[in-house]
């Protein structure tokens, strides 16, 4: 059970970020910047003191920043005075559960402390909280964890005796920085943001009293299993575009494709107007396999590209080559983009130099993110071919001076003789397949040897691990499995580490729904 529960409050209490974003919309238009949504959304989380300076400069704004800052607390605070707040569904109820358990509950948020009295006034959620801690409080905002740990100081808790619950990349990252254990509350008015750093991800509050509350041992340490599914929402040259009778339409930058999905079993019930201009169409073969069919002219390869941390204004976008193969897939699997971001992140965040594995690397996805990140990475797949190919991606993004490797063999023999060599890494990743063969034929199925490849890796990681993660595609498992497996296979190595597992998707722009990709399990050490 956790002791202490941190609560951001835009977006976590009160449906509030729809107003930050009219309120900082309002700041620039009035300061001479034609803003739209879209400039602001970036910046969830962000307290004043961070935010204005980037405004500032990433819009050529004449005014100083101390003005910027002063117009728009006048104007939030006018707007939230006026405007009838109430909380988020479930809120009160999930509050008092906490405070009947003996809880303690603190607000640590970007926003000032006037606009938090205000709000917890006008909600009447005021009474609930032992502690709250501004954004004003702080030297440096979100993502730096100063926040929560001034919330943890003021509740007399340890960091990882503490929960934050937070709704945006911002303040995910913030609660890792920090050391604490992280929920994620999928607001809808806050648009598509990346959760995927978070350990547990909800979007109705009536769910975590059960998981908050619960006996499981050490306090911020338990398996966020069931966690629900994470969506790669942060494309801009990928678009899961529309889905329905066992068909998905897919843009490929400005390629679109139609390729089959046993899973989708609904019919489609968006827009028909939309599959028209498809560019390709892969179909299946009643004997197997399948063939791809020309709809319109396309080139033989083109690319792509993918900004890690989306939020951020550094240039740090990664490079794909893209192509359809014969066994219908395209080069890339876009719904990784999650775990992209977490891996990345955790590196970024490490301080050290840090030695990745990629297992089963494909076409290098993870392989490059990695490396943009700084990471030192062993790239290693069975095929020759999708080798060169994830060659030629890491030329692509400008990452061919980052010290890596990509050499084709078999992972568990590759892993043995790294054991005998006493060769060591600080992060493993492995999405290994379902079936296959190994370049000297050797079998694979992975219900039979995915435990043995995770013994196998535990015994080659460093003595300060950062992060091992498990991806895979079969429908047959649980992502509950994943995290047993990874529990069970690292649990000799006698360091604390966390746990958590759940599914990967890719969200249709016509209708939202999410089209579950995969699973996966996180050991965060």
């Amino acid at each position: 059970m956790f002791k202490n529960i941190i609560f951001d409050m835009d977006g976590v209490l009160i449906d509030s970020q729809p107003l930050h974003y009219q309120i900082d919309i309002a700041v620039l238009r009035a300061s001479g910047y034609p803003a739209e949504l879209s400039d602001v959304i970036p910046f969830t989380g962000t307290s004043n003191p961070d935010r204005w300076p980037r405004y500032k400069a990433q819009y050529n704004l004449p005014q100083g920043v101390d003005e910027l800052i002063a117009l728009q607390v006048e104007t939030q605070m006018s707007l939230f005075s006026r405007e009838d707040l109430t909380a988020i569904d479930g809120i009160p109820e999930l509050l008092r559960a906490l405070r009947e358990r003996g809880v303690k509950t603190a607000v640590a948020s970007s926003s000032s402390h006037d606009l938090i009295d205000l709000v917890l006034r006008k909600t009447r959620l005021a009474g609930y909280f032992d502690a709250l801690v501004s954004g004003e409080d702080v030297s440096a905002g979100k993502p730096a964890p100063d926040v929560f740990l001034r919330a943890a100081e003021r509740l007399q808790a340890k960091p990882e005796d503490c929960a934050v619950i937070e709704d945006s990349p911002n303040g995910i990252r913030a609660a890792k920085n920090a050391g604490m254990f992280c929920v994620a509350y999928r607001n809808p008015t806050t648009y598509s943001q990346d959760y995927s750093l978070a350990d547990y991800v909800t979007d109705n509050y009536r769910e975590l009293p059960a998981f908050l509350l619960r006996e499981n041992g050490a306090a911020g340490r338990p398996c966020s299993c069931g966690a629900g599914i994470v969506s790669a929402d942060n494309w801009r040259d990928y678009e899961l575009i529309d889905m329905g009778g066992g068909e998905k339409l897919e843009r490929w930058g400005e390629i679109k494709v139609i390729r089959p999905d046993p899973q989708i079993i609904w019919p489609r019930s968006g827009d028909i107007s939309l599959w028209k201009n498809a560019h390709m169409r892969y179909t299946r073969s009643r004997s197997g396999g399948g063939r791809w069919e020309t709809l319109r002219p396309v080139p033989a390869s083109w690319e792509i590209s993918y900004k890690l941390n989306a939020d951020s204004v550094e240039p740090d976008a990664l490079k794909f080559h893209i192509r359809p193969t014969d066994f219908k897939h395209m080069g890339l699997f876009p719904e990784q983009a999650v775990n992209w971001e977490w891996a990345a992140g955790l590196i970024r965040n490490a301080g050290r130099p840090v030695r990745v594995l990629n297992l089963f690397g494909y076409t290098g996805g993870a392989t490059v993110a990695c490396l943009s990140a700084g990471a030192e990475v062993t790239h290693i797949d069975a095929a020759k071919g999708m080798n060169q190919w994830a060659k030629d991606n890491i030329s692509l993004s400008n990452l061919s001076r980052v010290k890596h490797r990509v050499l084709a063999d078999d992972a568990v023999k590759f892993i043995k003789r790294e054991e005998r060599r006493g060769s060591f890494y600080d992060a493993i990743i492995m999405d290994p397949p379902v079936y296959g063969r190994g370049p000297g034929g050797e079998l694979w199925k992975l219900e039979d040897r995915l435990f043995e490849l995770v013994c196998a890796c535990a015994k080659i990681l460093s003595k300060q691990p950062l992060f091992v993660l498990l991806n895979a595609y079969t429908a047959g498992f649980s992502p509950i499995v994943a995290a047993n497996v990874l529990q069970k296979s690292l649990s000799g190595l006698s360091l604390p580490c966390r746990v958590s597992c759940g599914e990967i998707g890719l969200r249709a722009s016509a209708g939202g729904l999410v089209l579950p990709c995969g699973m996966y399990g996180r050991c965060e050490f």
